[in-house]
């Protein structure tokens, strides 16, 4: 999972281009951080990379978040938005300059899932009330759009050992 050429594959396939665009995948390394609490064990595994950001001297964290659960969950947009501030506690309490955290959430249940917002939970609120919603993107990657040669055609191990550890996890609960 640390090898960072298969990292920068998997990156590669379910990173937006415009995040792409942005990052420099040539400094990717696996990082033994987490930003996992005690609470958040029982939804996610993680698995947190650092890179710097191209014509910047900033970095950012990417962080791999494996579901738990094989069954899609109503509430994972806010469960992620705990994981992204618990992301930002870690740095401060460690006395770290801020670092962005772009989270990916793999989900591979057999149901069709779409990842709801905070305000598609929160329907038909006042347009003036809007502005006091926590928004924020995740790449949301369900494994059920994908067909089985696409999966195969990753052409490495890194999404097979996340799963395999995920649903070991999962079992194990």
């Amino acid at each position: 999972m640390s090898n960072t050429e298969v990292a920068r594959d998997f990156f590669r396939i379910f990173l937006p281009d415009d995040v792409l665009n942005i990052i420099d995948l040539y400094t990717l390394k696996f990082t033994r951080n987490s930003f996992i609490s005690d609470k958040l064990k029982e939804t996610f595994a993680d698995l947190v990379f650092e890179c710097n950001l191209k014509n910047s001297n900033q970095t950012t964290f990417i962080a791999i978040l494996l579901e738990h659960k094989s069954y899609p969950d109503k509430y994972s947009y806010v469960q992620t938005l705990g994981y992204v501030v618990e992301g930002y506690q870690a740095q401060i309490k460690a006395g770290s300059p801020l670092k962005l955290i772009i989270p990916l959430l793999f989900y591979h249940g057999k149901d069709k899932w779409e990842l709801k917002t905070i305000s598609e939970l929160i329907p038909d609120l006042p347009e003036n009330l809007k502005k006091y919603l926590p928004l924020f993107l995740i790449e949301f990657i369900d494994l059920k759009n994908f067909s089985d040669e696409e999966l195969m055609n990753i052409g490495n191990s890194f999404l097979a050992s996340a799963l395999n550890n995920s649903e070991i996890q999962s079992k194990s609960r």
